[in-house]
């Protein structure tokens, strides 16, 4: 069975009757061709990255009273005006994209018991992503290497990568190099990264807090937010012997 679910900033949840549906969600590519000077067609300039997409949901707000029907449709307007999180829960996989309401639809009532509604979603990331978060952890000597593995995921995915100095040593500096993504790496230098402290870098966000502190300063130049790629990735590592947790959301273009 599929259920239908928004979330509000407030984490609070309405699921949308079973008889709603998604209706449409296209996504396009970025694109850019270029004609050629001296030769037929063309040549693609963009990088070919899926777009921010639509989604369109509909279904029908069913009733036994005319009171009823108005408490629903109160209900259902509520949830999709606050929504910030379209849902979809099944009892096998349960995935998730970030919305904003761009347009409610809403038929005639039929009889006072049938009304059909359709609502219209911008999606904030192309991607849909799992409810439940991935963590793959490493116990590392020191000058070490480990491998995540981001399984079936559409797409690249930019992890939380916590790094707890819980080996009984301080790590004033680290360098975390994914060799399956170019050998793209972070060098952070940080005297105050004592023993019993953590480093979170979430390349999501862009952030670099020690204790929850804002270090992004201590990043070294250059330094690029380290990204996973669809496969195993293979990283380097160099440092005191440390803990690495890497927190990730496989990503998915189709549901």
């Amino acid at each position: 069975m599929k259920q239908l679910r928004l979330t509000n900033a407030n984490d609070e949840t309405y699921d949308l009757p079973l008889d709603f549906w998604i209706d449409s969600s296209p996504v396009s590519l970025n694109s850019n061709i270029s004609h050629r000077s001296f030769a037929a067609g063309g040549r693609q300039l963009a990088d070919g990255f899926p777009l921010t997409r639509v989604i369109t949901i509909s279904g029908n707000i069913r009733a036994d009273s005319t009171a009823e029907m108005e408490t629903k449709k109160r209900e259902i307007s509520v949830a999709v005006l606050e929504a910030v999180k379209l849902s979809i829960i099944e009892d096998e996989v349960s995935r998730y994209i970030e919305v904003s309401t761009s347009n409610i639809e809403i038929d005639q009532e039929q009889g006072g018991k049938f009304q059909e509604v359709n609502i219209i979603f911008q999606a904030l990331n192309t991607f849909w992503e799992d409810e439940t978060e991935s963590v793959d952890t490493s116990i590392l000597a020191g000058d070490d290497s480990f491998e995540v593995d981001t399984g079936d995921t559409d797409f690249i995915i930019f992890p939380r990568i916590e790094i707890e100095a819980d080996q009984s040593a301080d790590i004033p500096s680290v360098k975390l190099t994914n060799i399956s993504d170019g050998g793209t790496s972070l060098t952070y230098n940080n005297e105050n990264f004592l023993d019993g402290s953590t480093v979170i870098i979430d390349s999501d966000k862009g952030t670099v807090k020690l204790n929850n502190g804002d270090t992004i300063d201590k990043l070294v130049v250059p330094s690029a937010f380290i990204r996973l790629q669809r496969e195993v990735n293979s990283f380097e590592y160099e440092g005191a012997a440390c803990t690495i947790n890497v927190y990730f959301r496989r990503r998915y273009l189709i549901v």
